[in-house]
């Protein structure tokens, strides 16, 4: 039977990887995040993750890029995201699959956040 998430046992998730669909398409302004309100809408998701001990992987996009574009890295989103979240470490990575990502996620300790 489907369950929702807060049915689900606090150990349920301890240690497990949780991939979690985030809308980070926010304005850059020179490289950094110019409003950050779409990130912290994602917080108390993101966060329910991390109290749960779980590797949180997020994945999203940044505007209508034709290839791969530099302009359109998550890696100011990362940034902005681990100033607001000090409790836990941010990563970047500039894959979204492959055995680069699954590298990056076995390096993850408990409550961390892969941002692909």
């Amino acid at each position: 039977m489907l369950r929702v998430i807060s049915e689900l046992s606090e150990s349920e998730f301890n240690g497990k990887r949780v991939l979690v669909r985030v809308d980070f398409n926010v304005s850059l302004d020179n490289g950094s995040v110019g409003e950050d309100y779409r990130i912290r809408m994602t917080l108390p998701t993101v966060e329910y993750f991390i109290r749960r001990k779980s590797k949180v992987v997020s994945a999203s996009h940044l505007g209508r890029p034709m290839g791969h574009e530099s302009y359109y890295s998550l890696a100011p989103v990362a940034k902005r995201l681990s100033d607001i979240i000090e409790k836990s470490k941010v990563r970047f990575i500039n894959y979204c699959v492959g055995e680069i990502v699954n590298k990056e996620i076995e390096k993850m300790n408990k409550g961390d956040i892969l941002i692909l």
